[in-house]
Parts: structure tokens; C-alpha cells; sequence
């Protein structure tokens, strides 16, 4: 698999394993929903600012978004529990700190 094949899933897998839609992930970046969307369709590659950007709001390695790892985090490990309530901990405090 190519990295324009893998980048696209990766990236798809690593936004749903921390619970976000491609609008909050779009809104943290401060970029449009389309340009998210279009890159987890392929239908556009991040360049290398992009790339950094994203893997630092989805705190996953750009080794992993590019296929070079297949260990996304630290947090791989942790059951489907923890990490759910790891996100509402996150939620509830990028709420509270944004007003």
C-alpha cells in the first residue's frame, strides 16, 4: 500500500479514536471541513505543515498518518473505556477553557 492509499486511513482512523468529527478537527486547525474530508478521501494530500498539524491535534506520530509505524501512540494499549473517557475529560476541558 502506497502512501497515498494509507495516509487517507490512517488519518480517517486516527480522528475516530479520538472521537472527533471531521468538523471539530477542521475548527481545531482552523481550516474548512471540506479540506479534512478531502483528505481522508485522497482526493488531496496534506502538505508538510498540514501533516504536523494534524498529527499534533490527533496526537498521533506523521509516521504513523504515513505508514512508517503502525503504532499510533502511547495510548494503544489502553481499553476502549479509558480512551472514551480520556475524550470527555478533553471535551469538557477545551469547553470550559473556551469561554
Amino acid at each position: 500500500m502506497t502512501v497515498k492509499e494509507r495516509l487517507p486511513l490512517r488519518l480517517k482512523e486516527a480522528r475516530e479514536m479520538r472521537g472527533m468529527t471531521q468538523d471539530e478537527l477542521s475548527k481545531k486547525l482552523g481550516c474548512h471541513m471540506t479540506s479534512i474530508a478531502k483528505f481522508e478521501t485522497g482526493a488531496r494530500l496534506p502538505n508538510v505543515e498540514n501533516l504536523s498539524e494534524l498529527a499534533q491535534a490527533l496526537v498521533v506520530s506523521s509516521d504513523y498518518l504515513l505508514g512508517v509505524t503502525d503504532e499510533a501512540d502511547s495510548f494503544e494499549k489502553l481499553t476502549v473505556k479509558q480512551i472514551e473517557t480520556i475524550n470527555c475529560l478533553i471535551k469538557h476541558w477545551e469547553k470550559e477553557n473556551a469561554e
